[in-house]
């Protein structure tokens, strides 16, 4: 039996737009205390980071998963990867003692200067241990086209929990799925060429008859958005210091500020958090 789920059409465009300069992967930078992580040498136990995250990783399959793509169409697709390593992905790197602030900041602009390998499952971890005041960074970085900002929350919801112990569990056996013939990724490419143009036509067509007003007023949705888009194309921004051309490199800050404070102005002003 193989498995295999394709893209949708805008977790496409994320992998399309994607270039030498311009990367497509989110992530964000946590800091804890290392003490209940400390092996015996008084590094940080990356080993043990690995083995948890690797026994969370049932509640994550996509993240065993990488890209093919299917003949004809070259739609990508998600199928299980059989040469996954979890040591590949979660890696152990150290700031010189004592670690600053600012050199954490630096290392972090350069794992995400890096492009993902699009022939491995789009993630990475990076423990980061050496900081001046005994803490460690995680370091998580997920291509957009299988992870949004909203779910990359609900990642660290997985992996972390309220309490300083680290609780790992025998992690649960996984058999990746066989890779899908090529046969089989062609018909299926054909099927989705001939039967998709048919339902639109068809709900296109259910529409029209059911709610005739409706119909009309979406062709003058897409007409109106149309013709935006042609006037902010023939009309470019003005020239800022935000926006100019940029190579591959990034830069990596963050600013503190007093949670009850936000969530004061949230309660007074309405809105979330976020």
């Amino acid at each position: 039996m193989t498995t295999y789920s394709r893209l949708t059409a805008l977790d496409r465009v994320f992998l399309d737009i994607e270039d030498r300069v311009t990367h497509m992967h989110v992530g964000g930078t946590c800091i804890f205390d290392g003490e209940p992580l400390r092996s015996g040498d008084g590094g940080i136990n990356g080993d043990l980071i690995r083995e948890y995250i690797e026994s969370r990783l049932h509640l994550m399959p996509r993240f065993r998963q990488r890209l093919a793509y299917t003949p004809l169409e070259g739609h990508p697709i998600w199928v299980d990867d059989d040469s996954f390593n979890i040591r590949y992905h979660v890696r152990h790197a150290s700031l010189p003692r004592p670690g600053t602030a600012r050199q954490l900041k630096r290392l972090v602009g350069w794992i995400n200067s890096q492009q993902l390998d699009r022939g491995k499952p789009l993630w990475e971890m990076w423990v980061i241990e050496g900081l001046h005041d005994g803490r460690f960074a995680l370091v998580n970085k997920s291509h957009h086209c299988m992870i949004d900002g909203v779910s990359g929350a609900d990642l660290m919801g997985v992996l972390l929990t309220p309490n300083q112990a680290v609780r790992t569990t025998e992690p649960h056996r996984w058999y990746p799925q066989p890779q899908p013939s090529g046969a089989a990724l062609l018909a299926d490419a054909v099927w989705h060429r001939a039967v998709a143009p048919l339902r639109s036509v068809g709900s296109a067509g259910k529409r029209a008859v059911s709610r005739p007003r409706d119909g009309m007023a979406s062709v003058a949705d897409t007409l109106s958005a149309l013709g935006q888009t042609i006037q902010a194309a023939a009309s470019p921004a003005m020239p800022t210091p935000f926006n100019r051309l940029i190579g591959s490199q990034r830069r990596f800050d963050w600013y503190s500020m007093d949670l009850g404070e936000v969530r004061e102005i949230k309660n007074r002003l309405g809105g979330t958090v976020n």
